[in-house]
């Protein structure tokens, strides 16, 4: 199994800008989409456990990681764009596609609005299936106004767009993509709530409960997280 160390970096244009993404494996290819105020590294625990089944690309999307930090304000569905066009840039017909927190939003996004480039969807924690808590918004303003007050980040801008960019839920029972939902039991930012409610709404939709973990199960539980992702994207 391959070590996080020895991951392959690359880099590729994209809507002209330029992009860096980790790939390792073979196969079917598998798309991971990171969450707000992340990048590649979100998925350090996974890559060398999912590359052993699949061909895995893991972007860091524009303003995070290493690829360039975009000049204009995006949207969930810009993302959806962007992601559908990286795929074209390194001839990835479709996919399966993992996403995790606001990376799973613009995940929904992609599989509504560009299905043929979905095989397969997992969320986990994912935004856009209700209101964040109100006491995590405001932790969640403070911890990036930190970070720009010490140039640790340069935040990302978000365009003032429709809530139908945002909360998606209108939308769910138009997907027909089949679909695993993997949340934390503790998330302090989004109920277990919203991941029932999308169970309910999308027609092939499975949910799995993380008892001992909070927003981001695939790095608290790695082992659970591989069993079910397997489960789901190789036998079933």
């Amino acid at each position: 199994m391959i070590k996080d160390n020895t991951i392959p970096s690359y880099r590729t244009t994209v809507q002209g800008l330029e992009v860096h993404y980790k790939c390792a494996g073979e196969g079917m290819p598998l798309v991971l989409v990171h969450g707000d105020g992340n990048d590649w590294h979100e998925w350090k625990k996974n890559i060398g456990f999912l590359s052993q089944y699949f061909c895995v690309y893991a972007p860091d999307l524009p303003g995070y990681g290493l690829s360039r930090h975009p000049d204009f304000a995006l949207s969930p569905s810009w993302g959806a764009a962007f992601l559908s066009d990286f795929m074209k840039s390194l001839d990835i017909d479709n996919a399966h596609v993992i996403g995790h927190s606001m990376g799973g939003l613009v995940s929904l996004h992609l599989a509504l609005s560009f299905p043929d480039k979905v095989n397969k969807l997992v969320l986990i924690d994912s935004a856009g299936l209700g209101n964040l808590d109100k006491r995590a918004t405001m932790l969640l303003y403070f911890i990036r106004w930190t970070k720009n007050l010490f140039g640790k980040e340069k935040s990302v801008r978000y365009a003032d767009a429709p809530s139908s960019e945002w909360i998606v839920t209108e939308r769910l029972s138009g997907l027909d993509k089949p679909t695993t939902i993997i949340w934390g039991e503790k998330d302090f930012y989004l109920p277990v709530s919203h991941g029932t409610l999308a169970r309910q709404l999308i027609k092939n939709a499975q949910l799995f409960v993380f008892p001992r973990c909070h927003h981001a199960p695939q790095r608290e539980d790695p082992e659970k997280f591989h069993e079910i992702v397997h489960r789901f994207l190789v036998e079933q």
